[in-house]
């Protein structure tokens, strides 16, 4: 859900690493971190609280989306 989810907001870069960090002073770097903040949120909004703490300090959007599926993701379902 979370991955059909950002498809339709235009943020699936965020997950799959198509929508690279700017380095921390390039001006773009703000918005990035604001939009990046908003698909982690969405993730760990959909967690039990027992797997948010496995998940919420990881830095960005990205580095959650690939933990909770090398964790949960057995190769079974394509999508």
């Amino acid at each position: 859900m979370i991955e059909l989810h950002a498809t339709t907001q235009g943020k699936l870069g965020y997950l799959t690493g198509d929508t690279n960090a700017p380095d921390s002073k390039d001006p773009k770097f703000g918005k990035w971190k604001i939009v990046d903040a908003v698909v982690k949120s969405w993730m760990l909004r959909t967690m039990e609280p027992s797997l948010l703490n496995m998940f919420h300090t990881l830095p960005t959007a990205k580095e959650i989306w690939d933990a909770v599926n090398q964790i949960f993701y057995d190769g079974s379902d394509i999508s």
